[in-house]
């Protein structure tokens, strides 16, 4: 075995073994060669020559909690309630009433800690142990925070400046799968119901290859277009072709401002309606 090759499996047996990351991929620094200037691998970490890119799943049944709360009915749509506080008179108090909706609150509690912190925190956990291991080993290694989701916010900057370094982008790199219509990224087995982590490396790994297959349906369905609480894509929807290492994918260009609108909560809609990579529960 060459000592490119006897790295990568040991620190794939590494991450999946003691770590207990789900599933990784590798890629090659030249496969961001068309990655916006300052966004490259190599840029960020001189030297560097690897992508590790791993999938941490979102459990389908916190995805399904929003529809099953609605039947249940525990909590009530609507709640017209009268401030109150330091600071406010009596004649605020009946004057003034807001409306709340308990049912979407408990359930945005319930989806930012479930499907974004959770997930968060294992995914800093793995980046953190693989950066340490491969130090040990004698290579520099990078580990970047994910976008969103520490705090359930994006950092306090306007949306169109995005992060420094797209874990999609890489996923798709890393041979992991491919971005849907609506940009978000996908696996066969889990549909877009994925978060990811990533580390830049200077270590030299054998690279896994691009999956050449098509997973989203494309303009055939575009549920995750059409239904959008934010209506970040439209209508109307303005389709382009986006090319990484060699895969091209069919988007919908999304209206950054719309999709960080904090006033619509979509509580991973599109998550739940996309068709990739769901399964019917059966009986064993």
């Amino acid at each position: 075995m060459n000592p490119e090759k006897e790295l990568t499996s040991s620190l794939e047996t590494y991450m999946t073994e003691t770590l207990l990351a789900p599933e990784t991929g590798i890629a090659s620094v030249d496969r961001f060669s068309e990655a916006p200037p300052g966004r490259r691998p190599q840029e960020l970490l001189p030297g560097a020559e690897s992508v590790i890119v791993f999938v941490l799943p979102v459990l389908r049944a916190n995805l399904n909690l929003k529809r099953i709360m609605e039947q249940l009915q525990v909590f009530p749509d609507r709640v017209e309630a009268k401030p109150f506080g330091p600071g406010i008179g009596e004649w605020q108090r009946q004057t003034s009433s807001e409306v709340h909706n308990p049912r979407q609150h408990y359930y945005s509690h319930f989806y930012g800690r479930t499907c974004y912190e959770t997930q968060n925190a294992e995914e800093e956990r793995i980046a953190y142990q693989t950066a340490l291991w491969l130090e040990r080993k004698g290579y520099e290694a990078l580990i970047l925070s994910v976008a969103s989701g520490a705090t359930f916010f994006p950092p306090p900057s306007p949306p169109t400046y995005g992060s420094i370094f797209s874990f999609r982008h890489a996923a798709v790199a890393a041979g992991l799968g491919e971005l849907g219509m609506n940009n978000i990224f996908m696996t066969a087995e889990r549909g877009p119901r994925v978060r990811l982590g990533a580390v830049i490396t200077t270590a030299p790994l054998q690279a896994d290859p691009v999956t050449k297959e098509n997973l989203c349906l494309g303009e055939s369905c575009m549920v995750c277009v059409k239904e959008c609480p934010a209506q970040a894509f439209g209508p109307p929807f303005n389709l382009y072709d986006l090319t990484i290492a060699g895969k091209t994918m069919r988007l919908a260009r999304v209206d950054k401002a719309k999709c960080t609108n904090r006033t619509v909560i979509c509580s991973g809609e599109c998550h739940n309606l996309c068709p990739i990579g769901k399964t019917e529960k059966t009986s064993g």
